[in-house]
């Protein structure tokens, strides 16, 4: 249940999915936000799977 919640927030939630993405991409140096403009489309899909499977595996580590 926690796992659905948690891929509904991430993939759906336009405004929780932009500022992770943001989040993720303030940290980029500029060569690397470079990179990530080339590819933008493929990068962002990533970056949300990722974050994705990273709540789940907190989520589940910590038995919240």
């Amino acid at each position: 249940r926690k796992e659905a919640y948690i891929d509904h927030a991430v993939h759906h939630d336009l405004r929780f999915r932009d500022g992770l993405i943001g989040t993720i991409v303030g940290q980029f140096t500029v060569e690397e936000y470079g990179r990530y403009l080339e590819q933008e489309n493929e990068l962002r899909r990533r970056i949300v799977d990722l974050l994705a499977r990273r709540l789940k595996d907190q989520i589940l580590d910590t038995g919240y």
